[in-house]
């Protein structure tokens, strides 16, 4: 495929309850300037048949297939196969909130300058959807400092930021985390569209590995927030209190609602 202005990547192992619905969202998108790269880390379920049933003959859709060393290693192998200007990752079971997210995107990349576009998600979980409002603040050293950081859902980011750094490896459940804060570090100008993008599920990678996510947002907030740090120490310690937790959330940019 030629160079688009998007590439939508999503990357997956046995996720056959939920890669139809992200699929069938990305592929009813009003904008067509984009490509879609599936990354399978070798399924052993049905979730290569609903792909091909899904997309056969359909000529934005590239699929790689392959071992990898989990989902970030997966990530950085599509990403390096992407040709469209900005990349989006949703994962499987993620979807975008209706079908003009591209286009709305794309005219707002127009009329703006960034490395990084970043919408609002909806978190789903059980019993609940947390909606995260991201402003400018979001982008800033002192918000990664509370342990907090950007949906990856919801960025859009330049293709070249990959190509000068992909995902550390040595980060299992915090990459993501570690990428935003060294571009954002290094001087790459992050927007807020201020719109919603996604809606996502909470009950991802890194929510069934809180002590790793942790202690790996630690080693990240020690590493790139400088002086900063001691307000992740301290908010490590507020969290424990339910009532000022709740206070943290509505900081970090999170309602929640029934």
């Amino acid at each position: 495929m030629s160079k688009c202005e998007f590439t939508v990547i999503t990357v997956c192992y046995n996720a056959e309850m939920d890669i139809e619905a992200t699929i069938k969202s990305v592929l009813s998108q009003t904008y067509d300037d984009f490509e879609y790269i599936i990354k399978d880390g070798e399924s052993s379920d049905g979730t290569m048949n609903i792909v091909h049933n899904l997309t056969d003959n359909n000529n934005c859709v590239m699929i790689i297939q392959g071992k990898d060393k989990g989902i970030y290693d997966a990530m950085n192998t599509a990403a390096l196969s992407a040709k469209g200007e900005y990349i989006l990752f949703l994962n499987a079971g993620d979807v975008f909130v209706n079908d003009d997210v591209l286009y709305r995107v794309s005219k707002f990349i127009a009329e703006n300058k960034a490395d990084i576009f970043y919408g609002d998600v909806t978190e789903i979980e059980k019993d609940r959807r947390n909606f995260r409002v991201y402003s400018e603040k979001n982008c800033k050293i002192w918000y990664y400092s509370m342990g907090a950081c950007l949906c990856h859902q919801a960025m859009f980011c330049k293709t070249d930021l990959f190509q000068n750094k992909l995902f550390d490896l040595k980060y299992k459940v915090c990459a993501d985390r570690e990428w935003q804060m060294y571009h954002i570090k290094n001087g790459a100008i992050a927007k807020a569209m201020k719109f919603p993008v996604a809606e996502v599920l909470a009950d991802g990678f890194s929510r069934n590995h809180i002590a790793e996510l942790e202690e790996e947002t630690c080693l990240c907030v020690k590493e790139y927030c400088g002086e900063w740090y001691i307000i992740y120490r301290v908010i490590a310690f507020i969290k424990r209190s339910k009532l000022l937790h709740k206070i943290i959330r509505k900081v970090e940019g999170t309602i929640s609602y029934k």
